[in-house]
């Protein structure tokens, strides 16, 4: 007989369920628990996604820890049935049911389990008393918090560290050795928090900003001044999804703005369709937290944003194509569903769909009270995406109007079967019309350039172009496509060309030069064009390094030129 780690007889249900819930989501660590909104639908715990073909895990917790009666049985039985009754769960595709306690099943418990589930297409497993000891014994630290006075220590050693945080005020320590010492027992006793991890940082100077992307983190602290000096900083990382759900970081107050700022807008449209908002010294409230991170907020800079892991909805991955009147497609896009979010008082609904490449952000608002719907365009910068990336976002966008129609399809099926909306007039004024057509216009005439060339042209920072290299480019745009072009040399001048070798003046002279245009700071070899002079004045011809220079005019002032011959 092997003994028990935990006495769970004698344990009070609701710690029973508690227990057993911690160790079932640090063992699953995207798993999340269910708050019962009236009943939890028969779904204690959810893990969505984690089952063998992608469907959906449940666990259901129960407290039973000596002997399996027919009311026991009547109760998970009801749990059962709920989850495959209850409205709420119509999105789940559950593949596993885990019915998890202390108690291993007799064997007529186990075939009335499976006779329970029989038929349902969902494989129900009865996880008793040997899975619950396994957890225990992986997870101490859950034991020890829950049942051992756990909870107790962490949070002295919560307020030691904070004392000692600050390092001018640490009680008796005596000593640097001291109090290094006693912030190291601390930060001991703060690694058994079965919920969050916390690590410190110390220095001098600036600032650190919060880490970028970092699994877990809930919570990112700092101590100090921005201009410099010591700082201290605290980042709490939450050991499961549903860490956050048992020992929550909550935030309570209230936003300051005047009525018709830019501000007050802001606040409005996340009341109603949950955008984002950036207030800056404009809220008052307390922070609630743990290790006593919390605390008063006065003037503070909030900003709310959507939430991390948020459902997207079936289908993130878009195409997006422009109709003409005639259902020509005119320009296509893929797009991602980034953000979906519903206002507070459910009254309005907000999508926002990102070009593939970032060139632009398409944000829809469904107002579902007024039957109303808005669109917005926030454009991204283009600088130094491959021009082939950028064509189709910037034609898209100039093809935003009416007439024309937006098809909507799931990336990677026939676009042919989308959905055609018919709104496409975003009413921008004529100078946002005027600026993406420019654009476009350039853009194609590199895009014509990238044709002929295997280096990766990338769009230049415009205003930074010399507005003589516009003309440069759509000048070798058209020769590459085969076009002659005429210049005419200013009066009282002539052209000057050192060649290899003397040539002979005859009714007209050709003459290859190599091809370079720039772009950005890119210079692109071209190969080689030809300058056609009819009836030309050879003027001057002297011996230079390498070979002569000949100097002609003509007798209009006009030469040709074009791309040369590969012969040539």
């Amino acid at each position: 007989m092997v003994m028990s780690l935990i006495e769970w007889t004698r344990l009070e249900p609701g710690q029973v369920e508690a227990l057993v819930a911690m160790f079932v989501n640090r063992e699953r660590m995207g798993s999340t628990r269910i708050t019962p909104s009236r009943g939890d639908g028969g779904v204690d715990i959810l893990d969505r996604g984690a089952g063998p073909t992608g469907g959906d895990v449940v666990y259901q917790v129960k407290r039973y820890t000596d002997g399996f009666s027919t009311s026991q049985k009547a109760s998970v039985k009801d749990s059962w049935d709920t989850l495959r009754s209850d409205p709420r769960w119509d999105d789940l595709r559950v593949e596993e049911w885990h019915l998890v306690m202390p108690l291993d099943p007799s064997p007529e418990a186990e075939l009335w389990l499976q006779d329970l589930a029989k038929d349902s297409g969902v494989s129900a497993t009865w996880r008793g008393l040997g899975f619950v000891e396994q957890l225990a014994a992986k997870f101490p630290d859950v034991v020890d918090y829950y049942l051992k006075g756990g909870a107790t220590r962490i949070r002295e050693a919560q307020a030691e560290v904070l004392t000692l945080m600050g390092l001018d005020n640490v009680g008796t320590a005596t000593s640097t050795q001291e109090v290094t010492e006693r912030v190291q027992r601390a930060l001991g006793v703060l690694d058994h928090d079965p919920h969050y991890r916390f690590e410190f940082r110390f220095g001098e100077g600036p600032l650190p900003t919060p880490p970028a992307d970092r699994p877990g983190l809930v919570l990112h602290t700092a101590q100090g001044t921005r201009d410099g000096g010591r700082w201290i900083t605290v980042d709490v990382i939450a050991r499961c999804v549903a860490s956050a759900d048992v020992e929550p970081i909550t935030i309570n107050g209230r936003f300051e703005a005047e009525p018709g700022t830019e501000l007050a807008k802001a606040i409005q449209e996340f009341y109603e369709y949950g955008a984002p908002v950036h207030a800056e010294d404009a809220f008052t409230g307390e922070l609630t937290a743990p290790a006593g991170l919390g605390g008063e907020l006065t003037s503070a800079t909030v900003q709310i944003g959507t939430a991390i892991n948020t459902d997207l909805g079936d289908n993130p991955a878009m195409h997006l194509d422009i109709l003409g009147p005639d259902d020509t497609v005119l320009a296509s896009v893929d797009m991602d569903r980034t953000e979906r979010s519903q206002g507070l008082d459910g009254s309005g609904i907000r999508v926002v769909l990102r070009e593939v490449n970032g060139i632009f952000e398409l944000e829809e608002r469904w107002n579902l009270t007024q039957q109303t719907e808005s669109r917005h365009i926030r454009s991204g910068d283009i600088t130094g995406l491959p021009v082939r990336v950028a064509v189709p976002g910037i034609q898209f966008l100039t093809e935003l109007k009416s007439p024309n129609r937006i098809r909507i399809s799931s990336r990677h099926t026939a676009p042919g079967r989308g959905v055609v909306d018919e709104h496409t007039d975003f009413g921008w004024d004529q100078e946002q019309v005027g600026g993406l057509a420019a654009v476009r216009r350039i853009l194609e005439v590199l895009n014509v350039i990238q044709d002929h060339v295997g280096t990766v042209i990338r769009v230049p920072d415009f205003p930074k172009v010399d507005p003589g290299q516009f003309q440069a480019w759509r000048f070798a745009a058209a020769m590459l496509q085969g076009r002659e072009l005429t210049a005419t040399i200013p009066e009282g001048q002539a052209l000057t060309f050192d060649l290899d070798s003397e040539i002979e003046v005859e009714d007209s002279v050709a003459v290859s030069l190599p091809w370079e245009v720039t772009i950005d700071d890119q210079v692109i070899d071209l190969g080689r064009y030809e300058v056609l002079l009819d009836e030309p004045t050879l003027v001057h011809r002297a011996p230079v390094a390498g070979g002569f220079s000949h100097t002609f005019t003509t007798k209009d002032n006009r030469i040709k030129q074009r791309r040369a011959s590969a012969t040539t």
